[in-house]
């Protein structure tokens, strides 16, 4: 074979393998738009479903803590929560204090969901705020399982340690102060004190508002409150002298 005909088939081969590549190109090309034309078709589809629900109505099978929100606007919501709030307040807490115990309502003890505004926000918003794909994922866990924005229940400190101050801690065995007593013919003796236990009324507050707080059932409930503690002001040491100082006192007055 000549070199002219080699040189002549080798250029012959390269457009070939140029015309190949050039095709296999195309088909890249075409498949890649093709791919871009059913992403954008799929997106639109997906668009179109996640803003085909009301924006002012909440979703199907969302709740407020255990209330059902669902087709609601935000008025009807709140409205739905603070009247269910209403039947909270009538559950009753037992505070036991070691042996003994008190009731009080949550009502006494200032009960009140925290921001009820922002709790109705955050339902009215869920499945319509984000990306569409977010927002899709989030409509359709629908189906499998409620979502429930988990409400926020508060004791109003103030309300709840006075409840608390009034009730419970006249129940706890409170530490005695040594004495001085007479006795039947005429001698001074002292009584010793004796330690004893009050109620930690902050940390018991603290204590009530998580036992509300974290996967109460909503009924009536029972907390052991904080305890703590208590000694006495006055001591038998801190009354021997004045033992001395009576019995001194007395004998004097005998003799005159």
């Amino acid at each position: 074979m000549s070199d002219k005909r080699l040189k002549h088939r080798i250029a012959r081969n390269k457009r070939r393998e140029q015309r190949k590549k050039q095709k296999i190109r195309r088909a890249l090309c075409l498949a890649f738009v093709g791919a871009l034309a059913c992403l954008g078709v799929a997106y639109g589809c997906l668009r179109h479903y996640v803003c085909g629900f009301p924006q002012d109505r909440i979703l199907d099978r969302v709740y407020i803590g255990t209330v059902d929100v669902s087709g609601m606007t935000g008025k009807e919501a709140k409205q739905a929560v603070q009247e269910h709030h209403q039947e909270h307040l009538e559950y009753q807490v037992t505070m036991k204090v070691e042996e003994a115990s008190a009731k009080a309502t949550l009502g006494e003890l200032g009960l009140y969901h925290k921001d009820v505004d922002r709790l109705v926000e955050e339902a009215l918003s869920y499945g319509k705020e984000g990306t569409v794909f977010g927002r899709f994922r989030q409509i359709r866990s629908l189906k499998k399982e409620p979502a429930v924005v988990k409400e926020e229940l508060k004791l109003k400190k103030k309300e709840a340690k006075a409840v608390i101050r009034e009730r419970a801690v006249p129940l706890a065995v409170r530490a005695e102060d040594a004495y001085i007593e007479r006795s039947a013919d005429g001698e001074f003796q002292i009584v010793k004190e004796k330690t004893g236990h009050t109620v930690a009324v902050a940390e018991s507050v603290k204590k009530i508002g998580q036992a509300i707080g974290k996967n109460w059932d909503h009924e009536d409930i029972t907390v052991d409150l904080v305890m703590k503690k208590e000694e006495p002001k006055v001591t038998a040491a801190d009354l021997d002298t004045i033992e001395d100082e009576l019995g001194s006192f007395f004998y004097r007055c005998r003799r005159r």
